[in-house]
């Protein structure tokens, strides 16, 4: 059986199965040929022989990274010579001499049959993806050299940034939209912001929360404070909210059950606290993601374990009522 479908599913568009009592000499090219569907489109072009497919541009691909957050690649036996002289010995990217050439205004053009380091405005306005159209990166001296001929170039940041990833992802959008190194990305109007993803929002790059506002504000109203935990870490993974503090200091009060009693120092508000983010660490550790990733604080690594303690309890021991041991599931 597993081998008749792998018919259906390799190749060609059309399948056919035909069953005959004697030996065939089975032609797979030809009937490939016949299976094959050519649409008017690609019949009119074969036809008049207009060319169907052609490369217009040499694509460029260009890495990114975070500050500080280069690849190291090293043999097994220097691993140690490597981590001593790191973070002052980190390898340079075509990012980082872009970043370096950018702040110096200045790159490397062929001048009298040799290679200076010249002044050069243009590199100040050069959006880093747009910098194959007029300049190569030397890999082996690791920087931007002026192209002596123009060539028919296209940047491309690959691979992309995943929005899980919010502040490589909103370095990516930046760099996009806006020349410069790191500090010129963050500064905005004057105002240094502290991070990529803050700077971005600002200038109108990412969109806002409001519907991540709107959907937690509408089920604070009528759900308990597992469903409202459950729902605030799938905002977080599958939302990829901008600012996942501000919605977390805005609906913190209703991810746990409220306080009865007087509480004047806050101890038992804070415990609770403490607990809600053990227990959704622990959600999002289903995820592959911390608290740290979204801007969370840590819980206490008591509250931690005992989170841990009260998940085995609950579905391999006896089950406990509190509702801070349910588990991962809303009740």
């Amino acid at each position: 059986m597993k081998y008749t479908m792998k018919y259906p599913l390799k190749g060609p568009t059309f399948q056919y199965i035909q069953v005959q009592g004697d030996m065939v000499d089975i032609d797979e090219p030809a009937h490939y040929a016949q299976m094959y569907y050519r649409s008017a489109n690609e019949a009119y072009a074969r036809i008049h022989s207009m060319p169907y497919v052609r490369l217009s541009n040499t694509v460029y691909e260009m890495e990114i990274h975070l500050p500080g957050h280069q690849k190291v690649v090293f043999k097994q036996s220097q691993a140690a010579a490597v981590a001593a002289g790191l973070p002052k010995n980190l390898p340079k990217t075509m990012l980082t001499e872009y970043w370096s050439q950018w702040r110096e205004g200045k790159s490397w053009q062929f001048i009298n049959k040799k290679w200076r380091l010249e002044d050069d405005a243009s590199i100040t306005t050069t959006l880093y993806e747009h910098m194959p159209e007029n300049y190569w990166f030397d890999k082996d001296g690791k920087m931007w050299k002026k192209r002596i001929r123009k060539m028919d170039v296209i940047g491309l940041i690959h691979p992309r940034p995943s929005p899980r990833d919010q502040e490589r992802f909103a370095l990516y959008i930046l760099l996009r939209h806006f020349p410069g190194d790191p500090e010129a990305l963050k500064d905005v109007n004057g105002v240094m912001c502290n991070s990529f993803v803050e700077s971005a929002r600002l200038r109108g790059l990412l969109s806002d929360d409001s519907v991540w506002e709107r959907t937690l504000e509408e089920a604070s109203h009528f759900s308990t404070a597992s469903a409202m935990r459950y729902l605030f870490v799938q905002v977080l993974v599958f939302g990829n909210p901008s600012n996942a503090r501000e919605l977390w200091e805005r609906f913190v009060d209703h991810m746990f059950k409220p306080i009865i009693g007087n509480d004047p120092n806050g101890i038992e508000r804070n415990r609770r606290i403490d607990r809600v983010l053990a227990i959704i660490e622990a959600q999002l550790s289903d995820y592959g993601m911390t608290n740290q990733q979204f801007g969370l604080d840590s819980p206490s690594p008591g509250m931690r374990q005992d989170v841990d303690e009260a998940l085995d309890n609950f579905f391999f021991g006896d089950k406990d009522e509190d509702d801070f041991a349910s588990g991962n599931k809303p009740r």
